[in-house]
């Protein structure tokens, strides 16, 4: 409604997945169909998607992310085809809840762990904005990762071959604006209470691979039966362009 009703060039959201209970990290279980809603309403009706991402504690239940954590917001968003990366909030609105910044305008520990992530995206921007979204995919998805479920995943990508992994994914999907190419985001997904790092095998149809791993930009070869090789780190993602 909101799309139809007004002409603003993006539709925008808050999403905040990250909470406490009963003294374990826990995912907020509709995290990714939340962020696949908006998403599907702004590549229907051309509209750039926007999000606000955690990053502080605001009540108990709320946790300050880690690095890693911002990482891993980053990376869910961007999978989806994100092109605004907003924080709630930037500063803390009282002594006792700081977020990036102290309501009296101090960096926090946070502020550090995100400025980390924040240079890495912006690494990779450029390259991100050639291509536009097409959807997403998964891979392990099950009930014990709630927070990946969305509805209408892509069924297949012909860039993707095949996944060997045994742990849970999340993929971007995405074709070149202009000329041929493609591009994919890969996430790990296990469950951030873990700290569990995954290892993913893929073969991939294109003569030339580009992964940006931290926002590093690495021109990637095939092992000797054709599959390449990725380590996520709990809450890491990568973003990966085909020709």
């Amino acid at each position: 409604a909101f799309c139809e009703k007004f002409d603003a060039p993006y539709i925008c959201t808050d999403i905040y997945p990250l909470n406490w209970v009963n003294g374990q990290r826990t995912t907020y279980k509709d995290y990714c169909e939340s962020i696949n809603v908006i998403a599907a309403s702004a590549r229907e009706h051309a509209k750039d998607f926007w999000c606000c991402i955690q990053t502080f504690a605001w009540v108990p239940s709320k946790r300050t992310p880690t690095e890693s954590e911002f990482r891993w917001q980053s990376y869910c968003m961007l999978s989806f085809g994100c092109k605004g990366l907003l924080c709630w909030t930037y500063a803390g609105y009282t002594p006792e809840s700081p977020s990036l910044i102290t309501i009296d305008g101090k960096r926090t520990n946070a502020w550090y762990d995100a400025a980390i992530v924040f240079k890495e995206i912006r690494n990779v921007s450029d390259a991100f904005v050639r291509y536009k979204n097409i959807g997403a995919l998964t891979h392990n998805c099950t009930d014990d990762t709630p927070y990946l479920k969305f509805s209408n995943p892509l069924e297949n990508f012909p860039t993707i071959e095949r996944i060997e992994c045994d742990d849970p994914l999340l993929v971007g999907c995405f074709e070149k604006k202009d000329g041929a190419g493609t591009a994919l985001t890969i996430v790990n997904m296990s469950e951030l209470e873990a700290v569990k790092t995954a290892h993913v095998k893929l073969k991939i149809a294109g003569s030339k691979v580009v992964a940006w791993p931290r926002g590093q930009r690495d021109i990637l070869l095939p092992d000797a039966d054709g599959f390449y090789h990725f380590t996520l780190a709990s809450g890491e993602g990568v973003f990966v362009e085909v020709e």
